[in-house]
């Protein structure tokens, strides 16, 4: 019996070396198909404003991370997202508008993915534009909205957006561009009609795949 259990846990231990190889390689070949390629360093706050609603330009930074094989998803991280302090207050004053983080980038090289991770509260809206839209306007528009900012968008702490976008594998240039939105009910339906918009910055991208 007591044989019986050296050799179950050898086994259970082999498992877990195994498993823990496993996962190293991946992170290893992962890392080597995909980098951090590009940021809006160059490029904050290019419409020159500062609205009350949107993040610091300046503290806001935006990273591209390239996956670089077919079909993979490329991702664009938003963070050191840090609105004023007293945010809260001026959502409360306009209660019938919302906040949407929306990201443009060329549609003739990324499509944007349902995917995205934050750690701000679960949005309440999550689009992007159709095909037809995409055409109309020249960009494909990702969105992320907030029904109730004044308590789901803090004052005065850093926050993160990832939003993921894959790529048409044409090897092109690109650019993406962070928009802070203050939204209104539109009287088609829906709460997303934008009122007031800040750019916060625009990443140029050399050779998306």
């Amino acid at each position: 019996m007591l044989m019986h259990r050296n050799a179950t846990k050898r086994e259970s231990r082999t498992v877990i070396v195994l498993v823990l190889i496993l996962l190293i390689n991946l992170f290893v070949s992962g890392a080597a198909l995909a980098n951090w390629s590009a940021n809006d360093d160059a490029n904050d706050n290019p419409d020159g404003l500062v609205w009350w609603f949107a993040p610091d330009s300046i503290q806001h930074q935006t990273w591209w991370w390239d996956a670089n094989q077919a079909n993979a998803m490329d991702q664009l991280l938003d963070w050191h997202m840090r609105w004023p302090v007293d945010v809260q207050f001026w959502f409360n004053n306009q209660p019938d508008r919302n906040y949407v983080h929306e990201v443009r980038t060329d549609h003739n090289v990324y499509e944007a993915e349902n995917w995205y991770w934050t750690d701000l509260p679960v949005p309440d809206h999550n689009e992007d534009d159709t095909w037809a839209e995409e055409q109309q306007q020249g960009a494909e528009e990702k969105e992320l909205g907030w029904a109730t900012p004044s308590v789901q968008i803090p004052g005065g702490v850093e926050r993160m957006i990832y939003t993921g976008y894959t790529s048409w594998n044409c090897d092109c240039n690109a650019y993406f561009m962070t928009e802070s939105e203050l939204t209104q009910p539109s009287p088609w339906g829906g709460d997303w009609l934008p009122e007031r918009w800040d750019e916060l910055g625009r990443t140029e991208i050399q050779g998306s795949h």
